[in-house]
């Protein structure tokens, strides 16, 4: 099972990101380039990404995610625009996280705290919570920097939503993009 970390967004937040999306979908310069657009229902902030795991360790996650966290319920917005890498072709279009940012970076300490505890390899990363919009498949540098300048001055609506929980998710490989399943959830404590 291919397994990732997140936190989702409500409703109403992934209406307005759907709607930035849409409206980046227009440009030219993005149709130009092959983006592959998140859908709304898979809109997430990707705590950690495991990549294929047996059944053993898919029920060791489970049992891992779904105790109480400590961290209590937080919120965040998005304020920002970019694309990783930082320098070079760009291939991820993200939205930035502002307001919760330490908050997340909590949350991934403290996921890498219980997965170690449990004989999980954990990587050591600088986390930079961000939301990710869009895949990009083709551009050049030219292009790049067009895609850099958009972004940067992009006017985002009003992104705010509270996180209550951090969820596992199942994702499934399919001829128009992933699939995700939700297959444990814990909650953050109240």
């Amino acid at each position: 099972m291919r397994l990732f970390v997140a936190v989702t967004l409500d409703s109403v937040s992934c209406e307005n990101v759907g709607s930035v999306i849409s409206e980046l979908r227009k440009n030219v310069l993005f149709q130009s380039c092959l983006v592959r657009w998140i859908s709304s229902p898979n809109l997430h902030l990707t705590l950690k990404f495991f990549g294929d795991l047996d059944s053993r360790r898919f029920e060791l996650l489970k049992r891992v995610i779904s105790r109480p966290w400590r961290q209590s319920p937080f919120n965040v917005s998005l304020d920002s625009a970019g694309v990783f890498p930082l320098a070079g072709l760009p291939q991820v279009a993200w939205l930035g996280v502002n307001e919760g940012s330490s908050k997340l970076s909590v949350l991934n300490d403290e996921l890498h705290m219980r997965l170690s505890k449990h004989g999980f390899s954990m990587h050591r990363y600088q986390y930079l919570p961000h939301l990710t919009i869009g895949r990009i498949k083709r551009s050049s540098r030219r292009s790049g920097v067009k895609i850099r300048d958009i972004l940067r001055h992009l006017s985002l609506p009003s992104i705010r939503w509270t996180v209550d929980r951090v969820l596992l998710y199942e994702s499934k490989i399919s001829s128009t993009g992933s699939i995700y399943h939700v297959k444990e959830e814990g909650l953050l404590n109240e």
